[in-house]
């Protein structure tokens, strides 16, 4: 554009001209720079979800999800009942599981549902209390899947059981049928009241601390291997139970 002002006022005008183009190229730039390094990051993103590996992800991603293992606990619960007692047409109640697994207790059942009622102990003994009034069927005592989860809560605390995958809760299932192997208890000497696992300190504790807690017993893991009531005795550690 040609100026036709005096030279003075035509400089003035070709000076905030030129400011102009140079803010607007500025801002152009800036924008720019913002798409690139905006785009780039997204990119390194995907590619990293995309190599992403089994091995990368966390202890809690991988972690089994806590609905799968309270429905595995049923599940494996009653296929086992089933192969111990049969399989009853209107499903399991307590009787038939405290039945079935030698090692549940009726206080393990404190609590839990049944399809019209639930489970409580009272005065020391377990009792089944209706929730409906009617109508009664002839599956009322019938534990639920809610009545499940919380038999699985209360025998996990009374055993003091830490449920973390499948296979702590095959073990569960395994140690109230009292089908643990030797190899996981090993038993040295049994007598009355005490028993004597083994005096091997490399052994794992925890199997051994398990069984003396169904025994409703005391612990020792420097105990003797003598009878309660021996006047002498080897002066040995070992691994023991006393109830």
């Amino acid at each position: 554009m040609i100026c036709v002002a005096p030279l003075k006022q035509c400089v003035g005008e070709n000076v905030e001209n030129i400011r102009l183009i140079l803010s607007f190229m500025k801002g152009l730039f800036i924008l720019l720079v913002i798409l690139i390094i905006g785009g780039g990051g997204y990119y390194v993103y995907q590619q990293q979800g995309r190599v992403l590996t089994d091995s990368d992800m966390t202890e809690e991603e991988t972690m089994p999800d806590e609905k799968a293992l309270e429905a595995f606990f049923q599940e494996t619960l009653v296929v086992k009942s089933v192969e111990r007692i049969g399989f009853p047409i209107e499903g399991f109640d307590a009787t038939l599981l405290l039945q079935a697994f030698p090692r549940l207790e009726e206080r393990d059942f404190d609590g839990v549902k049944s399809f019209e009622g639930h489970y409580e102990i009272t005065d020391g003994t377990l009792a089944f209390i209706r929730d409906q009034e009617s109508p009664v069927s002839s599956a009322e005592r019938t534990i639920s899947n809610e009545g499940y989860v919380i038999l699985l809560n209360n025998v996990s605390a009374r055993l003091e059981k830490d449920i973390r995958d499948e296979a702590s809760i095959t073990d569960l299932i395994s140690m109230l049928a009292g089908e643990e192997g030797v190899s996981s208890v090993p038993i040295m000497q049994e007598y009355e009241g005490k028993v004597v696992y083994t005096v091997d300190a490399a052994v794992d504790p925890e199997p051994l601390e398990a069984d003396c807690r169904l025994r409703e017993g005391t612990f020792n893991d420097c105990g003797t291997t003598c009878a309660p009531n021996a006047e002498v005795c080897t002066s040995v550690c070992a691994f023991t139970c006393e109830y």
